[in-house]
């Protein structure tokens, strides 16, 4: 969708007039070119959030803000902007594929597969947004990553705590994960640990994805495996998600998040696991994985999952000649819909 744009007179002081531009339709690129006589062009790039599970919201993509200044007599190549906005993370109950939001680099998908008993949420990564210099073969000049999509671990009756290990700081839930630069909330992927039957103690556990790194796509979860060696966890069986892309590979130009892994299957009639895909971006987040065991006097394996890690963003260093200024990086703020992660935006304002 593009909003019209509007006029309003500044302050008496002021000798311009302002008007602004949104574009919120996900996916395409869109062009735009400021009017002549336009001084600078104030934006806001909101990546796209991740699709959420059954009891967490997915991760949050980034908002960037600031401001580009125009050169005296800027061209109409210099104010021409090409823009791409990130698509939210799709939400499955029904067993099917959930897919990543589009945008600069797509969300990974969440790949569960056909379920036993549908009903827990699968959540896809969310798309990056971007404003590029010109048109799609443009410099970009700000990307918003996408956030990662939730998952939904399997537990086995009598299981008294889900609990911490590796990356996973959320003692209640299990997850706190794949937020688009979030600074000291942590953009890695995390993973729901699950207590052995009557403990407290934690007995399994994947290990996380990681989040992209500038223009370096994140790691895939389901590497690795936390499991008590008590003698009472039978063999573990890992399923691992895949890589984030680099810048450039993916999507729009930008890095697709990777696909959370695939289901493994429990054994019984309630299946209800699924790892998140990571959010797109200027680089891709990682995919989630998971690692099922079966417990000493359970008839089903229990499946420990990770979500998808976020996408990476980037402010380039300079534009038209000029560093970007007023510059500010932080998360959305927003939660999960029903059916897909929060939807991504783009706004651009101008004085004349």
């Amino acid at each position: 969708m593009l909003a019209t744009a509007t006029a309003v007179p500044v302050a008496a002081a002021s000798t311009c007039t302002t008007a602004s531009q949104v574009f919120s339709t996900a996916g395409q690129l869109t062009t735009f070119t400021v009017p002549a006589g336009a001084r600078y062009v104030d934006f806001v790039v909101r990546g796209a959030g991740g699709g959420a599970g059954s009891t967490v919201a997915g991760g949050q993509g980034a908002n960037s803000s600031g401001r580009i200044t125009l050169p005296t007599n800027a061209t109409v190549a210099q104010r021409t902007f090409g823009i791409v906005v990130g698509q939210g993370g799709e939400v499955k109950t029904d067993g099917t594929t959930a897919a990543g939001g589009t945008g600069y680099g797509s969300g990974g998908n969440s790949t569960p597969g056909p379920r036993d008993n549908p009903g827990g949420p699968a959540g896809a990564g969310g798309g990056g947004s971007a404003l590029l210099l010109g048109a799609l073969s443009g410099t970009p000049l700000v990307v918003s990553g996408g956030g990662g999509g939730s998952a939904v671990r399997e537990t086995v009756q009598g299981s008294t705590q889900q609990t911490t290990v590796y990356q996973a700081p959320d003692a209640t839930t299990g997850f706190n994960y794949g937020t688009a630069n979030a600074g000291s909330s942590a953009p890695n992927g995390r993973v729901g640990a699950v207590g052995s039957v009557n403990s407290t103690a934690p007995g399994l556990a994947v290990n996380p994805a990681t989040a992209a790194d500038g223009p370096v796509g994140g790691t895939r979860g389901g590497t690795a495996q936390y499991r008590v060696a008590n003698g009472n966890w039978g063999p573990p069986t890992r399923v691992e998600g895949s890589n984030g892309q680099n810048f450039g590979l993916g999507s729009n130009g930008g890095g697709n998040g990777g696909n959370g892994a695939a289901r493994l299957n429990n054994g019984g009639g309630s299946f209800a696991a699924s790892a998140g895909g990571g959010g797109g971006g200027y680089a891709g987040g990682g995919g989630g994985g998971m690692v099922g065991s079966q417990f000493t006097g359970t008839t089903r394996l229990t499946i420990s999952t990770g979500t998808g890690a976020a996408g990476s963003s980037y402010r380039a260093a300079t534009a038209l000649g000029t560093p970007i200024s007023n510059y500010v990086l932080a998360p959305s703020g927003l939660l999960s819909g029903a059916a897909r992660g929060h939807a991504g935006y783009v706004s651009l304002s101008w004085c004349v």
